[in-house]
């Protein structure tokens, strides 16, 4: 695909100008002043880029054809937004024209010359301009969408740690009867206990959970005996929201459970994430034990796992010593330790991304650099005579320094119109399809780092090719044609 395109796009412009009188050609006209040839490479490249690419990508993986209704539904917005944004800027290169003179005007009175020379670039080439604004807004488009991402994930462990997590302390180690180690309850500082009887694959993690620990502390049956009857009187699952998203399950429903003895129905009896986590899992259900021992032959020496939630400023190590007294473990986490393993391994997960961010950013102000050198080239004889006028060194440098910053600013413009919708609409998208409950936390500090970047870019492009332009013998350049 690469080679292809790369080929399509390079012979395009060939194939385009196959239209153009021989003497026009020779004489370097309706190349750029007509906008015949640019008009329509750019259309080409919209084309190529926007419609073929991403369909011949699709094609050849499973994307789509394997996804949900929901992923398909956000996958056409994304593409709604590339097509709105970018590529209008392709199809319509003049107003990057337009939106290059308003940023343009407040120099005037200050840099006159190098503004005029700015302008007059603009109306000659308006699509060497869009194609670099869209190249270095492409990545900061990226930065911004992934760190709502990354935000919105962080930000989605710290509500789930504040639900099931903090003032928590989870102990794992050889099962046990749960009147065996009952005294846990009874410990100074311990809110409420939970002890999982059992555990099983059932399809999804299902374990066992008794009424009483369900009832207690205001936990999910306090003051509803009723519900409080039923889940232990009958096959009744409580699941976690996350589950019931993933399942396409409502309180009410039944649920087909394969056992040894064969399909058992059970009944979500409720839908909550209260009560039922173990440390950090967010796709489980819990039923009454009994049940379990029914269906599944659980021994009553099941209980492998507890949880105990604290009293606000108990010492989570003084409660493990005393735990430790009644009931032998092998593993011992705090809630906060968990919860900030999981937000480091965000970061870590999503470093990749900013590394080959950065890349492509370098990669893009090489792209940046080469098209103003080329086009420092082709007005080498203009800038020949302006120098010979008596334009200085410092005027012709200025004059690329603010083409630099004109693509940086026009490309924040568009990173900020495109980079905000898309990254509430990916982390949207995201809950919709995994069952998350993420907010869409928007990444402040690297919005304010977006222009930085890209100035600092267009800038650092614009260097030597000031220099090449300056480097130009203005008696060699007056005799160019």
């Amino acid at each position: 695909l690469g080679v292809f395109f790369t080929l399509a796009g390079s012979a395009f412009p060939l194939f385009k100008a196959r239209n153009l009188p021989p003497l026009q050609v020779l004489q370097a006209r309706g190349l750029g002043d007509s906008g015949y040839l640019l008009r329509g490479v750019n259309i080409f490249l919209f084309i190529l880029l926007v419609v073929v690419l991403p369909v011949a990508y699709l094609a050849m993986t499973p994307l789509l054809s394997e996804a949900g209704q929901e992923t398909q539904y956000v996958f056409l917005q994304v593409v709604g937004i590339v097509l709105l944004s970018g590529g209008l800027l392709l199809v319509s290169p003049v107003i990057i024209r337009v939106g290059g003179g308003l940023l343009l005007s407040p120099m005037r009175r200050v840099w006159p010359l190098p503004v005029f020379l700015v302008e007059k670039a603009l109306v000659r080439g308006p699509g060497r301009f869009a194609a670099a604004v869209c190249s270095l807004a492409i990545v900061l488009v990226a930065l911004i969408a992934l760190k709502h991402i990354s935000y919105s994930l962080r930000a989605e462990v710290a509500q789930f740690s504040t639900r099931t997590m903090d003032d928590h302390v989870f102990f794992e180690g050889d099962p046990r009867r749960p009147e065996d180690i009952a005294a846990i309850q009874a410990i100074p500082g311990v809110r409420a206990v939970e002890f999982f009887e059992g555990e099983v694959d059932a399809g999804f993690l299902l374990r066992g959970l008794s009424v009483d620990a369900l009832v207690s502390q205001g936990r999910l049956f306090d003051g509803n005996p009723e519900s409080a009857y039923v889940y232990r009187r009958s096959r009744s699952l409580v699941v976690s929201k996350r589950w019931a998203e993933l399942h396409w399950k409502q309180a009410g429903q039944e649920v087909s459970i394969l056992t040894g003895s064969g399909t058992r129905r059970y009944r979500v009896l409720l839908v909550s994430d209260d009560a039922g986590f173990f440390p950090d899992e967010k796709v489980w259900a819990v039923a009454a034990p009994g049940w379990l021992r029914l269906d599944f032959c659980v021994e009553e020496a099941s209980v492998a796992r507890v949880a105990v939630e604290l009293a606000p400023g108990t010492d989570p190590n003084a409660i493990r010593a005393q735990v430790g007294e009644i009931f032998d473990h092998s593993w011992f986490k705090v809630g906060g330790e968990i919860k900030s393993y999981l937000l480091r391994d965000v970061t870590r997960d999503f470093f990749l991304f900013d590394v080959l961010l950065s890349m492509i950013l370098v990669l893009v102000g090489a792209g940046m650099v080469n098209t103003m050198t080329i086009a420092a080239l082709g007005r080498a004889r203009e800038i020949g005579v302006l120098r010979a006028l008596g334009m200085d060194d410092r005027h012709l440098r200025r004059s690329f320094l603010l083409e630099g910053l004109v693509v940086a600013a026009l490309a924040t413009v568009l990173a900020f119109a495109m980079g905000l919708p898309l990254g509430t609409l990916i982390v949207d998208g995201l809950n919709r399809v995994t069952g998350l409950e993420a907010p869409v936390a928007v990444p402040w500090l690297y919005l304010a780092l977006v222009p930085v970047l890209a100035l600092v870019t267009g800038a650092l492009a614009a260097l030597l090719p000031g220099s090449r332009a300056v480097a130009i013998d203005p008696a060699q350049a007056v005799r160019y044609e």
